[in-house]
């Protein structure tokens, strides 16, 4: 049992309002804003319209990009769950901050299973990944590894 806080525009928020609806829509907030009004346990990086794929061009744009939700996400404090075949898939395995699915059919049962103790882990390492992201490291790396190419 869980609720999907949703935010940002391009959705109805009388979807939400349906009984039983597992949606939350929370509103729009400015850049300034939005990091200190995301709040929850996870952040879903999940892109189309079908539950066991992410689908559509930005589903396959998910196989090469590190979506800008990512780093929001983890600049919130929040582990994330992200599609198995996402390109930052493989990092958020190695960095145990989140969860990978192939389907979010899986969701509830992923969910279900994971305890509090593997849960304050990714919380834990979300916090260490956050300063890398907020202090550019990654960003270095990037550059870094682009400059020993030319």
């Amino acid at each position: 049992n869980y609720k999907l806080k949703l935010y940002g525009n391009g959705f109805n928020a009388t979807d939400a309002e349906q009984t039983n609806s597992i949606l939350d829509y929370q509103g729009v907030f400015s850049p300034e804003q939005v990091i200190d009004e995301i709040n929850g346990s996870f952040g879903l990086i999940w892109n189309g319209n079908a539950l066991t794929e992410c689908s559509g061009d930005f589903g396959k744009y998910l196989l090469y990009n590190n979506p800008h939700k990512t780093s929001l996400y983890l600049l919130c404090g929040l582990p994330v769950i992200v599609w198995k075949k996402a390109a930052i898939a493989k990092f958020i395995e190695k960095e145990q901050i989140g969860i990978t699915l192939n389907s979010l059919d899986e969701l509830d049962t992923v969910l279900a299973n994971l305890d509090s103790k593997n849960y304050a882990t990714m919380v834990s390492n979300v916090e260490k990944v956050k300063v890398k992201v907020s202090s550019g490291y990654y960003l270095s790396q990037a550059i870094n590894k682009v400059v020993a190419l030319v």
